[in-house]
């Protein structure tokens, strides 16, 4: 009598010879699924209403053949009690799995801002779909939520239109919704029929060059307030804003009189070498003093004696000491300008300042002791001016 359940064979699961693409059932609705390209899968499939359904239930390389007729037996139970298992599965909202990605996902962000900017950015402009399990999520309702800030956010918007696509990716790779759906977050296709042209990215604004040797001037004088002082160090040294206020003093060398960050607190996830100008190297030498110097503290903490450097209280002096809408993030741009202008700094000297990439990984190693010394004398430059 032949066998309707328990058919396959972990040895034949693993083996290479299966006809490609290919589905072999083990009973039960349990399926093996071999692709075109020969990888594999487990599919349950059962009958709703005469129509055939099938949902996934891993990759064979994740998920045994015991473990597969678990997850398929437990699927079964669901649809003869009257439930439909893919909805059962897909019952988390989705501002739980904003949340779940975000957790697993923050060790690989540069800054620890950025999962804190997706849970407050979701939250506050998610709408309708944040309750929503992902399955139920579609291209009109995300233009709906998206769409009342697509011109007049349009950072804001681009933001929540990647965590949807990012957060429904990771649904299809834990078989939360059907593997062949449409990602109702992407924008090439129908999302761009449904919302105006995408608005062109334009740079954070700066202060023209020439007017910095006055605000650093207001800067020193403010001996006192450490956010001033830590806006000192990130235009003097070119960094952004959240690379120089998470600077440990494990990081500093000051008898070489450098800053050598790790490539993972970098947005280019390269390490990254900053010579210190003299008047840089006057700052961390009384950030040492006041602080302690504990090579796992902060060079410029929120409080005196612990705690990171709270971002908005940089941006709030600098828009206390200048006509908006200048950036703090814009001052890079006016430290380019400036060496473009005034000095014989080499191009790609200038762009290694600012951690930009310029040429072949072998090439930016071979010339990067070269390349130090060179940007401690644009930088110097920099400085030089900035105290006239």
């Amino acid at each position: 009598m032949a066998r309707t359940a328990n058919k396959l064979t972990a040895k034949f699961v693993a083996g290479n010879g299966h006809k490609t693409p290919s589905r072999h059932s083990d009973g039960r609705g349990l399926y093996l699924n071999v692709s075109a390209s020969g990888t594999k899968s487990w599919i349950f499939r059962w009958q709703a209403h005469g129509k055939k359904r099938e949902m996934g239930l891993g990759s064979c390389d994740l998920v045994t053949l015991a473990e597969a007729r678990d997850r398929a037996l437990a699927a079964a139970k669901q649809v003869a009690d009257g439930f439909d298992p893919i909805e059962r599965r897909a019952g988390d909202s989705m501002l739980k799995l904003v949340e779940h990605y975000v957790q697993i996902k923050a060790s690989n962000w540069a800054s620890d801002e950025t999962p804190k900017a997706w849970l407050r950015v979701f939250n506050r402009y998610g709408g309708p779909i944040k309750n929503l399990p992902a399955n139920k999520v579609t291209t009109d309702l995300v233009a709906l939520v998206v769409g009342p800030i697509w011109e007049t956010k349009p950072s804001v918007a681009q933001l929540l239109l990647q965590i949807i696509r990012r957060v429904y990716d990771h649904a299809r790779a834990r078989n939360i919704v059907d593997q062949t759906s449409q990602n109702p977050g992407t924008y090439l296709g129908t999302m761009s029929e449904l919302l105006p042209k995408r608005p062109k990215n334009k740079n954070l604004p700066s202060m023209p060059y020439t007017a910095l040797p006055a605000l650093m001037a207001q800067l020193r004088a403010k001996t006192d307030v450490r956010s001033a002082v830590a806006l000192r160090f990130i235009i003097l040294t070119g960094l952004r804003k959240n690379e120089a206020l998470k600077t440990k003093w494990k990081e500093v060398d000051l008898d070489r009189a450098v800053l050598e960050i790790p490539g993972e607190r970098m947005k280019a996830r390269r390490d990254h070498v900053v010579p210190l100008s003299t008047e840089a190297v006057e700052i961390l030498q009384a950030q040492h003093s006041l602080t302690g110097g504990n090579p796992e503290g902060y060079v410029f903490p929120a409080r005196p004696h612990g705690g990171g450097a709270a971002g908005h209280l940089v941006s709030r002096v600098l828009d206390d000491q200048v006509p908006a809408p200048a950036t703090v993030h814009g001052m890079r741009a006016s430290l380019r300008t400036f060496l473009s202008n005034e000095t014989d700094t080499p191009f790609e000297i200038a762009e290694d300042i600012l951690s930009h990439a310029v040429g072949s990984h072998v090439t930016r190693s071979y010339r990067r002791e070269q390349a130090v010394e060179k940007a401690r004398t644009a930088l110097q430059q920099w400085a030089d001016y900035l105290a006239t």
